[in-house]
């Protein structure tokens, strides 16, 4: 599972413990990579533009479709979900974080996994992480990679985060 657990940050209030497979490869996502104009999407694909993400809300043909705040076609994300069913990004060590969220017998139960917006080879994301807390209610945890001398992305949460930069 690509070293699950080199890193491990968990929320001020324990609430929310993130976990870090740095070493995860040919993760599988429905994340397509650059938008391309003159390309096909599905419900549900995920594509990058001027840097940012922007999952379709239907299925999109060629030349059919602009993205923009207004658009009808295409909704803005903040992440890029490990799916299943998704399409295999090709890298190795490009690593992944996943979300647990506490219950109230007080066990874990797994949120979500993520992969960095701009996913490489040899990226490293979750290498290490840290949670803290901004204000009131409000964490931000931050995300170290081994990519430009160690990039560190945030997420932070509204119930519970909305960015990974």
């Amino acid at each position: 599972l690509g070293k699950f657990g080199t890193s491990v940050s968990i929320t001020p209030d324990s609430n929310y413990l993130f976990v870090g497979s740095p070493d995860a490869s040919n993760v599988a996502t429905r994340y397509r990579g650059v938008l391309d104009p003159a390309g096909a999407y599905e419900t549900g694909d995920i594509v990058s533009q001027k840097g940012t993400l922007w999952r379709a809300k239907v299925d999109i043909i060629p030349e059919s479709s602009t993205i923009n705040l207004l658009s009808q076609d295409w909704e803005e994300v903040d992440v890029i979900n490990i799916d299943a069913e998704g399409y295999t990004i090709p890298y190795n060590n490009m690593g992944y974080v996943s979300v647990y969220k506490k219950d109230t017998n007080n066990s874990f139960n797994l949120l979500e996994r993520f992969v960095s917006p701009e996913p490489v080879a040899d990226e490293k994301f979750g290498l290490a992480l840290k949670s803290k807390n901004i204000s009131d209610f409000r964490y931000r945890t931050f995300i170290r990679s081994a990519t430009d001398n160690g990039r560190v992305y945030f997420t932070e949460n509204k119930e519970f985060y909305s960015s990974c930069n």
